[in-house]
C-alpha cells in the first residue's frame, strides 16, 4: 500500500493544501482529509469510522508494542495466539481487534465485567496486552490496586496501553480520599456525592466532574506525569514509553506535555 495515498488529491480543487489536514486513518484504513488545521484529542476526525486522536494514538501503541513498528489495524496479522483484554475500549476498535486476536472488551457496569481493583487470580498472567484508555482516572482509590492489578493480569513481556488525562508536573489530585458507602444524589438541580466514611462520618460533596461514556464516570483523581510513572514503576513495570510525538501520516498531531498514551511493559524474565 502505498504510504502517501496520494492525500495531496483529497483537498478540494482550487483549495490550498495547507487549508487541509489529510491522513490515513489507522484504525478504519480509509484516507482522510478535514478542514480542520488542528486535530484534537477527543473530536471524532475520521468521517469514516469517528475515531479521535486518542484512539488512533492508541492503536499505534499498541503496534509498536506488539511489532516494534507502525501498522495500519486492519493489517495487523491475524493472531488468535495473542490475548488481549480491554477496560471499557471504544468499539471502533474493539470490534476488529476481536477480529485480529483472543481479545475481550470489559465493562465495569455490565457484562462481561471486570473490576481492576478485584482481579481473580485465575486470570494472572494470561494477557498479551491490556488496553485501559482513559479508566483509571474514575476508579476509587487506593489507585495502587489497578496498577498492581493490570500488571498482574499481563504475562510476562505483556504490555500495558495506558491513557489518563493528567498535568505534566506536581503530584495526583485525589478528589476523594475515604470513600467507603457513596451514592450520587441528584435533588434536580445538581448532583452531589454522600459518603459514609469507614469511621461513620457522612460528607458531602460538590462541584462534581464527569466525563463521558457509559459507567462510572465520576471523575475521582487528577492524575499527574511523576505520580503516573512512579505507580508504574511500584507496580513493578519496565520499558516505559510515552507516544508525545506526531504520526502525521495516522492524523496525529504532537500531544503537549500531558495526557498522551503510555505503554509500560511486564518484565521479560
Amino acid at each position: 500500500m502505498n504510504s502517501h495515498f496520494r492525500l495531496q488529491n483529497l483537498a478540494s480543487a482550487g483549495e490550498s493544501a495547507s487549508q487541509w489536514t489529510a491522513f490515513l486513518c489507522n484504525i478504519c484504513g480509509f484516507p482522510n482529509v478535514s478542514s480542520r488545521k488542528k486535530l484534537t484529542r477527543e473530536d471524532n476526525s475520521c468521517r469514516f469510522c469517528k475515531s479521535n486522536v486518542r484512539f488512533r494514538t492508541v492503536i499505534e501503541a499498541l503496534s509498536q508494542s506488539l511489532y516494534g513498528k507502525s501498522r495500519i489495524l486492519p493489517l495487523f496479522p491475524k493472531s488468535k495466539e495473542i490475548r488481549g483484554l480491554g477496560m471499557s475500549d471504544w468499539l471502533g476498535y474493539a470490534s476488529r481487534l476481536e477480529r485480529k486476536f483472543d481479545y475481550t472488551n470489559t465493562y465495569f457496569h455490565t457484562e462481561p465485567r471486570l473490576d481492576i481493583t478485584r482481579v481473580p487470580n485465575e486470570l494472572a498472567a494470561k494477557f498479551d496486552f491490556l488496553i485501559s484508555s482513559d479508566v483509571f482516572e474514575h476508579i476509587v482509590s487506593p489507585i495502587s490496586a489497578a496498577f498492581e492489578n493490570a500488571y498482574k493480569l499481563l504475562k510476562p513481556g505483556g504490555a500495558l496501553v495506558l491513557t489518563v488525562p493528567f498535568v505534566p508536573n506536581g503530584a495526583t489530585q485525589e478528589h476523594f480520599t475515604d470513600l467507603h458507602q457513596f451514592e450520587i444524589v441528584d435533588d434536580g438541580t445538581k448532583q452531589r456525592l454522600r459518603n459514609v466514611s469507614k469511621h461513620g462520618e457522612i460528607q458531602w460533596f460538590e462541584n462534581l466532574v464527569f466525563h463521558g461514556g457509559p459507567g462510572a464516570t465520576l471523575e475521582m483523581r487528577l492524575f499527574s506525569y511523576p505520580s503516573l510513572l512512579s505507580e508504574l514503576h511500584r507496580a513493578g513495570f519496565d520499558e516505559i514509553r510515552t507516544f508525545q510525538e506526531p504520526v502525521p501520516l495516522f492524523g496525529i498531531p504532537y500531544a503537549g506535555l500531558s495526557s498522551f498514551p503510555i505503554t509500560a511493559r511486564r518484565p521479560r524474565g
